[in-house]
């Protein structure tokens, strides 16, 4: 396997499994008192306080980018096909992103809203995660997703037309 789908499947990995971990470590300080309640409660205080929050994000803003940064410059040495390899991955892993972010937004939205939003979020965080339900909103955000890249590539590459010369059957 080539360096460079190396680097982006070990950064999207590591990328994912912070988000994963920093939702966890939020829900389950939300179970309240008993077991891994009050150790997630103490991590949680601690990571989610506004202060630190600005701090976080921007160690992470500035890992993924050093990861960017790598990857632009090993993909200057490979191969055309592995670059087209990696560019698919590329768009797979934003489909999947995109369900991320907006289960996140729908999650902080039910701490942040009060009153009949915040309800409202919860219900739909709720159906977005439940085990069937989950799977048809990914399936509907990646449809979503898919067609508005669909999209922006017509714009910005124009129609594909492909025009086939058929020989008559004469041979002429």
């Amino acid at each position: 396997m080539g360096m460079l789908r190396i680097w982006f499947i070990g950064g999207y990995t590591v990328m994912l499994l912070m988000v994963i971990a920093a939702m966890g470590i939020k829900v389950i300080s939300v179970l309240g008192p008993g077991g891994l309640g009050d150790a997630t409660k103490v991590w949680a205080d601690y990571l989610f306080e506004p202060t630190r929050m600005g701090a976080i994000l921007g160690c992470i803003g500035v890992v993924g980018l050093l990861w960017i940064a790598a990857l632009f410059k090993i993909a200057k040495g490979v191969d055309e096909w592995e670059r087209q390899w990696v560019k698919t991955l590329i768009i797979g892993c934003v489909v999947m992103s995109g369900f991320f972010v907006v289960l996140c937004v729908v999650g902080a939205s039910v701490f942040f809203l009060d009153g009949f939003a915040g309800e409202v979020a919860a219900k739909i965080a709720g159906y977005m995660t439940s085990p069937v339900l989950m799977e048809l909103s990914f399936f509907f955000i990646g449809v979503f997703l898919l067609m508005v890249f669909q999209i922006g590539r017509r714009l910005y590459e124009g129609d594909e037309y492909v025009e086939i010369e058929v020989p008559d059957e004469d041979g002429q």
